[in-house]
């Protein structure tokens, strides 16, 4: 993990309530950045002194990856204060990359009432690996524009709850799911999703329901333990920002 800075070069707006940024002068350090690694922001001036210290803590930046022109892409929602020209102190790579099975030929990515870039980042990858995705979309990431997407990717646009149309097909289809959920209380929005997995499926085999916690990243180092979570199968807890942000479900305790 390095401190570094970095420019916003171009601002593109993909949807409604989204943008991505292309940020340039990018530290070769963060060229083989994967997704499910995520870094630590904060707009600064050419000097490196913070624009502004509200947010206080440093935000959660998602990368797509590298383009070809050595620029790193960027998902984040729309928002008035970025614009091109402006640096931004980067904190990075926070986490572990996402892992799939070697098995796994079919990808399910839930989205319940939350921004699902953090799945989004991930549909390059899984496409280049020739592997089959369909992204469900629940409660307000129901209002997420696709039209961005590539046509490969199968959306699916469900209820308000955790409920959508042939879910129990959709369950029995994959091999593998990754899901965020609202930041309110994720635990027990996690808890839910699991309940809802229980009920849909006979068995839930280790290494098959992912969820992507996003606690409010304080160090980034694992030092502070802010972003701890509680284990069944260990005493000892496991880390967001060091050994997250995926964590099989079945390991986390939601109570």
């Amino acid at each position: 993990m390095r401190l570094t800075q970095a420019k916003i070069e171009r601002i593109r707006r993909i949807n409604a309530q989204t943008i991505h940024l292309e940020l340039g002068l990018i530290d070769e350090a963060l060229y083989r950045i994967k997704p499910g690694q995520t870094l630590l922001a904060r707009l600064v001036d050419a000097s490196g002194e913070p624009l502004a210290w509200d947010p206080y803590l440093r935000e959660q930046w998602w990368p797509l990856g590298m383009t070809g022109q050595n620029t790193l892409l960027v998902e984040r929602p729309a928002n008035p204060r970025y614009e091109p020209g402006q640096y931004v102190s980067l904190l990075g790579p926070i986490g572990e990359p996402y892992r799939f099975s070697q098995r796994a030929k079919n990808i399910l990515l839930i989205a319940y009432d939350a921004d699902p870039t953090p799945l989004t980042i991930m549909l390059t990858w899984l496409l280049r690996n020739q592997l089959n995705v369909t992204l469900v979309l629940l409660g307000r990431a129901r209002h997420y524009g696709t039209d961005h997407l590539s046509a490969e990717v199968e959306v699916i646009r469900g209820e308000d709850g955790l409920e959508w149309d042939d879910m129990v097909m959709t369950l029995g289809w994959a091999d593998q799911l990754y899901a965020v959920v609202a930041p309110d209380d994720e635990r027990q929005n996690f808890k839910a999703l699991l309940d809802m997995l229980l009920d849909r499926k006979v068995v839930i085999p280790q290494r098959f329901a992912y969820g992507i916690f996003q606690p409010p990243t304080v160090c980034g180092t694992g030092a502070c333990f802010a972003c701890a979570l509680r284990m069944s199968n260990s005493s000892r807890p496991r880390l967001t920002c060091t050994d997250g942000p995926a964590f099989d479900l079945l390991n986390v305790r939601l109570d």
